[in-house]
């Protein structure tokens, strides 16, 4: 059997129970690191999509200077033969980008993955509360499964 998945943050569930609508609190990652993801999604797909005639990436027009900067060391590093262009948009959220080719595309939306994560939250604080033990072994992950505690066998 394959290692059980650690947790990425701590967050004691137990102690909320008696108020599972009270808001998380939060750390706004994306203010600190406002490209990190972006980078990582275009440095996902430059390598696949190296052979692809061109490549456009909208985000967040205060950033498209500073992404340029690394998108073009990224497409060197993944062997990317196409044109690469970069659009700002200034109706997208920082931290928000839609990569987009030919026959396909790809978005990061940053209010879908806390609405994502907000629901998975909801759902198992509502069954702790309700006193589901099956439940209670697993916490939801960012994309609505859930990861085992380690040690945990079941």
């Amino acid at each position: 059997m394959a290692a059980p998945a650690r947790y990425l943050f701590d967050v004691d569930f137990a102690a909320r129970d008696s108020e599972p609508d009270e808001e998380l609190p939060t750390i706004d990652l994306v203010a600190h690191e406002p490209l990190a993801e972006i980078e990582a999604l275009v440095a996902e797909c430059l390598g696949p999509l190296r052979h692809t005639p061109h490549l456009v990436i909208r985000l967040n027009d205060a950033h498209v200077e500073a992404l340029r900067a690394h998108v073009d060391r990224l497409a060197y590093e993944k062997g990317f033969e196409g044109r690469l262009v970069i659009l700002g948009e200034p109706d997208f959220a920082v931290g928000d980008c839609r990569i987009e080719w030919a026959d396909g595309g790809i978005v990061r939306d940053t209010a879908e993955v806390e609405a994502t994560i907000s629901a998975a939250l909801e759902r198992y604080l509502a069954a702790r509360a309700a006193g589901r033990p099956s439940d209670t072994a697993q916490a939801p992950t960012a994309n609505g499964r859930t990861a085992r505690r380690q040690g945990d066998d079941r």
